[in-house]
Parts: C-alpha cells; sequence; structure tokens
C-alpha cells in the first residue's frame, strides 16, 4: 500500500511540475469523439521543417487508427510550427502546442504528462514510422502484461541512406537486476526510448531535472515496472547521431566541471537516489564501467593523450568485469 502511495505521488508531483513550466498554449485542438484513444504519439519537434512533414505522415499511415498526436515545438524559429498547424487544422487528432521557452529535455517529460491514454510514445520530428509500428507493438503489449515497453528493430540512415540497424533495441526478460546490469552494460544508442510504454508507470519514471543521459535513467528507471521486448522487423527510422556530437553535448549539457570530468555523475546520482539501482555487485560493477567508459570517451576527444591511457584502463576493466559475471547475455552488436 505504502508503494502504491509514493507511486502515485510520483506522477502527481511529475505532471504538477511539467505542467507549471507553460500554460499557454499556442493551438490545440480538443478531441470531440468523446472517446480516449489507446496510444499518445508525442513529437519533440525543434528546427525540423525539413522532415516533420514525413514524421506526421508517417503517423498518420498507421493501420491503427486508435491514436491521438501532440506535437510540443520548442520554440523553434524555422517554418516548423507553420508545417505542423497546418497538419492539426487538417486532423482533429493531432494537438500543435508552440512552447513559449525552451524547454531542452523537459519539452519530453512534457509531451509524457499530457499522456492520458494507455500506452504513450515519442517520435523525434525527423524520425518516422512504417505503417504497422502502433499496431504491432500495442498488440504485443495487450498479450504481455509483465512488460512495460516493446520496441521494433530500427534503422538508422546517414543523408537519406541507410548505414546500420540500432544496437539499442534488445531485450530485457530476465530478473529486473540482470535486465538493469546488462542495460548498463550497453545502452548503445538507447533506441528503446522510440518504443511504445505503458503510459502510467512511465510517468512516475521521468526526471524533473535535465542532465546528460537522462534518457538511460528514464530506461533505468522504468526497468522496476516490467521487461523490454524488441519486435524482430524494422518498424522505425532514425536519422544517425555523429559520434561527435555527443561529445559536444556532454559539453553543452554540464553544470559545473565535474560533469565534464564525469559526464554521467548527473545520471547515476539520479539513479541512485530515485531506486534505479538494484541493490546487486553485478549492477554496480556495470555501473562502474558505464562512468569509466563516458568518461574515456569525452578525454579521446577533449585530452587524447589522457584518454588513451584512460581507455587502456577501462579495457582492462571491461575484460575483467565480463569474465567475473559472465557476460555473455549481451547480443553480439552491443559488445
Amino acid at each position: 500500500m505504502a508503494d502504491k502511495r509514493v507511486t502515485k505521488s510520483k506522477e502527481a508531483a511529475f505532471k504538477e511540475h511539467i505542467c507549471a513550466m507553460t500554460t499557454s498554449l499556442d493551438h490545440h485542438n480538443d478531441h470531440t469523439s468523446g472517446n480516449i484513444p489507446r496510444v499518445t504519439v508525442g513529437v519533440p519537434a525543434y528546427c525540423n521543417e525539413s522532415t516533420i512533414a514525413r514524421t506526421l505522415d508517417s503517423v498518420l499511415a498507421q493501420t491503427s487508427f486508435d491514436f491521438e498526436v501532440h506535437i510540443s515545438d520548442d520554440n523553434s524559429p524555422d517554418s516548423t510550427g507553420d508545417i505542423c498547424r497546418s497538419y492539426a487544422v487538417r486532423d482533429p487528432r493531432i494537438h500543435y502546442t508552440r512552447q513559449p521557452a525552451t524547454l531542452k529535455y523537459q519539452n519530453f517529460g512534457w509531451l509524457l504528462a499530457r499522456a492520458r491514454t494507455e500506452y504513450f510514445m515519442w517520435l523525434a520530428g525527423d524520425d518516422y514510422l512504417d505503417p504497422t509500428f502502433i499496431e504491432k507493438c500495442m498488440a504485443t503489449l495487450d498479450s504481455r502484461p509483465d512488460a512495460v515497453l516493446v520496441t521494433p528493430k530500427v534503422a538508422f540512415y546517414t543523408k537519406g541512406t541507410f548505414t546500420r540497424l540500432s544496437r539499442g533495441t534488445y531485450a530485457l526478460t530476465g530478473s529486473r537486476s540482470r535486465n538493469v546490469s546488462q542495460y548498463l552494460m550497453a545502452p548503445c544508442d538507447n533506441s528503446r526510448m522510440y518504443g511504445l510504454f505503458r503510459s502510467q508507470p512511465c510517468q512516475t519514471c521521468f526526471p524533473l531535472e535535465s542532465y546528460h543521459a537522462w534518457d538511460w535513467a528514464f530506461c533505468l528507471a522504468t526497468l522496476a515496472h516490467g521487461k523490454h521486448l524488441e519486435l524482430p522487423e524494422v518498424l522505425g527510422h532514425r536519422d544517425l547521431t555523429a559520434p561527435g556530437a555527443y561529445i559536444d553535448l556532454v559539453d553543452r549539457d554540464a553544470r559545473h566541471w565535474f560533469e565534464r570530468l564525469l559526464p554521467l555523475a548527473g545520471m547515476t546520482r539520479w539513479a541512485w537516489q530515485h531506486g534505479a539501482l538494484p541493490h546487486d555487485t553485478r549492477v554496480y560493477a556495470a555501473l562502474l564501467d558505464l562512468n569509466l567508459g563516458r568518461h574515456a570517451e569525452y578525454f579521446r576527444a577533449r585530452t587524447p593523450s589522457y584518454g588513451r591511457a584512460i581507455t587502456a584502463v577501462h579495457e582492462f576493466l571491461q575484460r575483467y568485469l565480463f569474465w567475473r559475471f559472465q557476460c555473455t547475455d549481451l547480443p553480439d552488436q552491443t559488445r
């Protein structure tokens, strides 16, 4: 009973926090049918004038019609808003909001807080879906009450050309401790963030502060509510972010020098304070490996000589951890 009260209070606090960020809607169409759909598609948009039409067309082409779309335009200076408004006028399932100030990562939380549906998913303003994405993901969650998330395989593209499949959608179906440690050993590109979630538990998991790798913290927290499943088909399509862009994000996200030294310090602190880390030696070892790996990656780009030295230390530690904890259950592409 106490755990349920804590969960409900977290959910309420999350919604109050996000709603307090903005009180005015630039454009909003009410669902007049009176029927609540089963899926909310949240589209965080910023400067997506060249891709947002493709994104929204892919949602409207879904074989399942049981959804609504919320677009949160993070104060784009280009014509993203005009394009989104035109879609909202044409289809009452689409709701458009222009944020009065940039929310950055909390734009994702703003969208999640608006979900009144059983299921929720994010769709970035430069990504798109195959027509059966919602139908197949929803059917999978309907049949698996033990799961909190289902993600199909995802294809990455560079300038419109297929590059590779995502490495971050693999299933996590063991015990909670095993799932958390496996995820920490290889979060990869974290494309699971763009799968279909159960809305209510995820609304208790979203971080109320912004820091580097907040999405990893969120996915960690959701594992307390169920398993992560993977569909074998490619149903999602994303632009591939250049590796150097993630290094630049560390600099942009850091609130002080310590978060450049240890880019995952904010994520680690939040996960620890909010109970996202089961008390398990394997989990702590995986978290250490992840922190050291991101530290080494950052300094390879910023201070190469030190970066090479700390990379050698990290690789030695990683080999030991793989041997010590027999990490043979990770998919080959994540190693």
